[in-house]
Order: structure tokens, then C-alpha cells, then sequence
């Protein structure tokens, strides 16, 4: 049978795309001393589908990453030895914080909100950096239903 379309069903085809618009991001974080390797583009892309899986959320387009990239190379609290680490986390927070919070903050509102705490009260704590976010907004990242209870 023959298909109009091709067919990948692993999404090989968009993770090498994602992979490669993360090294691309490298042209705005190496000033500061923060670059991705390819395995760990490959790595983040792989995570980024695993946080939209746990987090039950679909997208559409280009993932946070890129854009929680620029916002946050410049911060003093990201380093080259956990930059790929930190990134996932962030990513994996910004996910679960967006679920929570719903339509109540977009996507833009989200980050901005991420990278005035990240690099201001949280001081690069992520775990803090949740804590924060259940101050602010009344419930901790990742257990909007508990609050329910």
C-alpha cells in the first residue's frame, strides 16, 4: 500500500528537529559559558516528551526549552557542569507549574515568572523555586488536585 504521507511513528524525524533547535540555542548560551552537546539535545528532547506525557499535556510546534534558554543563560545560577540537568528540571517544573495553573497565566506570563525567581529568591533552587510557586499561586507544582481534598 502505498501512503501519501510518510510515516514515523517514534516522531525520529521531529526529535532530530527538536535536537537540532536545541544545539542552535547554543549561539545565545555559549557567551555565558553554557552549551549543549549533542547527546544532551538528544537527551533533553527525549525528556521534553516525557515531561508532556507525565505533565498529560499535548503541544503543538516548538517545546519551552528554547525559549527558557534565552531567558535564563545569562543567570549566575546555571553552570556548565549541571546545565543540561538544570534544564530539564526547569523544563519538567514549567510543565507541571503550566497544569496548575491552567489559562490563568499564559505560557509567556509562566516563564517570565520562572526566570525572575529562578535567578532572584530562588537563587537557582528548583526545589525552592516550587515552593515559591505554591506560595504564589496556593498549590504545590504538580499536585493541583490535592488542594481539592
Amino acid at each position: 500500500m502505498d501512503l501519501l504521507f510518510p510515516v514515523d511513528p517514534a516522531g525520529s524525524g521531529q526529535l532530530l528537529a527538536e535536537q537540532e533547535s536545541l544545539l542552535a540555542c547554543n549561539r545565545v548560551s555559549s557567551p555565558f559559558g553554557l552549551s549543549l552537546s549533542p547527546s544532551q539535545a538528544r537527551e533533553l528532547a527525549l525528556r521534553h516528551r516525557r515531561a508532556l506525557f507525565d505533565a498529560g499535556r499535548i503541544e503543538f510546534g516548538e517545546g519551552i526549552l528554547p525559549r527558557l534558554i534565552a531567558a535564563l543563560c545569562d543567570s549566575p545560577y546555571l553552570q556548565p557542569d549541571c546545565y543540561a540537568q538544570t534544564l530539564a528540571e526547569l523544563q519538567d517544573i514549567f510543565y507541571l507549574f503550566k497544569n496548575d495553573c491552567g489559562d490563568s497565566l499564559s505560557d509567556e506570563e509562566l516563564l517570565c515568572w520562572i526566570e525572575r525567581n529562578f535567578s532572584g529568591k530562588a537563587a537557582g533552587d528548583i526545589q525552592y523555586l516550587a515552593d515559591l510557586f505554591e506560595q504564589a499561586y496556593g498549590f504545590a507544582a504538580g499536585q493541583k488536585e490535592d488542594r481539592h481534598e
